[in-house]
């Protein structure tokens, strides 16, 4: 801290003394800002009176480094200190008045390369909320806000699709593949199960349906009594899908409007005026995204890609799409490989409805592909991991899959293959909300009653 702001804690000692009547509360928030140690949180505790805590702050804060001052005012903003916060942010002008200036804040830390081995296969450990901060005392009663109250919040319902045996003749007469596998799907629904049972819900895992058996299991869902004493619904889909919707495992495909109207108020009058949460891993179509700074046509889809790729090349972790027959190359080791969730070719357009109370979160982009590492899952489902992880502790729902969009357009797929995957094809998320209140999560916060 330069000797500045040092002298403004001293000018200032009695009135910040007199002011803060909440030390316990504003040390918290300094030890959660990494500017207070466990060890100097429980020494400020420690003192006899409200007066001496305070004093115990203002002795410390100096001694903790450049950041202090300005870190200090912010905790002092959030905890409802604003007027010394003010006093102290407009100290020493000359003019003998206060007047506003701005805090810097701090960026969000996410990760600067994504998908990054190191966050994808970091343990799943869910950053609980501070029972006595500032926003759960005043958002977790507060009616603006969904309840999210209960030892069980709600239902985590996990559709994934990985092997699919749906088949198409070729140029030849020759049955192939139409889907390819969805290897890396597995490690998705771990994590996922993982971060929700974190986040107080209760998960379960469907594999490998069919068309008729996702509309069977999300009919199902919908009618489960169970859903009365809920707070919170998701539903998670993890699969192939084309411009028109999501694959079952024999190709036939239903659609993100089906998907949801199982769900609202007409037909699931249990959730009504509940938070209903959709996160959608799949493609979306054909296309593949690419940096602004690439040379070409940027918005060739993966079709005509393939038409145009003349020659084999060995790949380590890059992109191909997981439909079609692949041109012939030699046998290859492969390490961990970003696919995409599309299969080739365009159909016609669905819009999502706007129904009251949910939010749909997509992987990508209509008409764009998305993408998924064989090994460590796939780069959307992985950043709400991440996110999620991380911040719903703090963050609204709104404000987390903003970050996840933010996250995931970070992704770069790694190597060239050539013009069928092209290196730094790029993905960017999304999410359409019709939610009326705020969402907030709560981590490890429960109602006794």
């Amino acid at each position: 801290m330069d000797q500045s702001h040092r002298d403004i804690l001293k000018k200032n000692r009695t009135f910040i003394i007199d002011s803060i009547a909440n030390p316990i509360e504003v040390a918290e928030r300094l030890f959660e800002r990494d500017i207070f140690t466990e060890g100097m949180r429980q020494e400020i505790e420690a003192q006899k009176t409200p007066n001496d805590k305070v004093r115990k702050i203002i002795d410390t804060v100096p001694k903790r480094g450049p950041r202090a001052f300005g870190i200090f005012l912010e905790v002092l903003h959030a905890t409802d200190n604003t007027d010394l916060a003010a006093r102290l942010s407009g100290s020493g002008m000359g003019d003998g008045h206060s007047r506003g200036v701005a805090i810097p804040q701090e960026d969000v830390a996410l990760p600067t390369e994504w998908p990054s081995e190191a966050h994808m296969t970091a343990p799943i450990e869910v950053k609980p909320c501070n029972v006595y901060g500032d926003q759960v005392r005043t958002q977790w009663r507060n009616p603006n806000v969904y309840n999210m109250k209960k030892q069980i919040r709600g239902r985590c319902f996990i559709i994934s699709n990985k092997m699919f045996y749906a088949t198409e003749l070729d140029e030849k007469g020759v049955a192939r593949s139409k889907l390819g596998t969805r290897y890396g799907t597995e490690k998705d629904v771990e994590d996922l199960k993982k971060l929700f049972q974190q986040l107080h819900f209760q998960v379960d895992v469907k594999k490998d349906l069919k068309k008729d058996e996702m509309s069977t299991a999300l009919f199902q869902e919908s009618s489960n009594m169970s859903l009365r004493d809920m707070e919170c619904y998701v539903c998670v889909i993890c699969s192939h899908g084309t411009r028109e919707g999501i694959y079952g495992t024999d190709g036939g495909v239903i659609t993100l409007e089906e998907v949801t109207s199982y769900f609202d108020g007409q037909h699931c009058p249990y959730l009504m005026q509940k938070p209903k949460l959709f996160f959608i891993q799949a493609c979306q179509g054909d296309q593949v995204d690419r940096t602004s700074g690439q040379t070409g046509d940027l918005g060739q889809d993966l079709s005509t890609l393939s038409r145009q790729f003349k020659k084999s090349v060995s790949i380590k972790d890059g992109c191909q799409p997981d439909a079609g027959p692949e041109p012939p190359r030699p046998q290859v080791f492969v390490e961990p490989t970003d696919r995409t969730d599309a299969v080739m070719g365009n159909t016609e357009e669905r819009s999502v409805p706007s129904k009251q109370d949910m939010l749909v979160a997509c992987a990508t982009h209509p008409d764009f592909v998305s993408f998924r590492n064989e090994q460590f899952g796939s780069w959307f489902i992985q950043a709400v991991i991440y996110v999620f992880q991380k911040f719903a502790a703090t963050e609204s729902i709104l404000d987390l899959l903003t970050l996840v969009n933010r996250l995931v357009a970070i992704g770069r797929t790694s190597t060239d293959r050539g013009l069928l995957a092209p290196r730094d094809a790029t993905q960017c998320a999304r999410f359409e909300s019709s939610l009326t209140k705020k969402l907030l999560f709560f981590p490890g916060v429960v109602d006794d009653n």
